[in-house]
């Protein structure tokens, strides 16, 4: 699915929800390479934003299964081309090829 169609979540469990979906069938199709793939985002997303502003972000959070309560989220994703959207749109199409 193209990130520019999942930009405009109509609730803040919207993103959650997609993010595990398409997180679950990334999994399916090489359960190595999306772990691995996971992590290198997560790393560089935290040195960028720093850990309290990842703990922030619904997407990261649905992205790397973490703990946070839902609710202490406050927003739906990273900007640009930090995006946990756009990240999973590029590892789908990598996936693909």
């Amino acid at each position: 699915m193209p990130y520019e169609k999942l930009t405009m979540m109509e609730s803040p469990n919207d993103i959650i929800h997609e993010v595990e979906k398409r997180r679950g069938a990334l999994f399916e199709a090489d359960m190595f390479r999306t772990n691995e793939a996971i992590a290198d985002f997560g790393i560089r997303v935290k040195e960028k934003y720093g850990e309290d502003f990842c703990n922030k972000v619904r997407a990261y959070n649905a992205l790397i299964m973490s703990g946070i309560p839902p609710g202490f989220a406050d927003k739906d994703d990273f900007p640009d081309d930090d995006s946990v959207l756009k990240f999973l749109s590029n590892l789908e199409r990598e996936f693909s090829q």
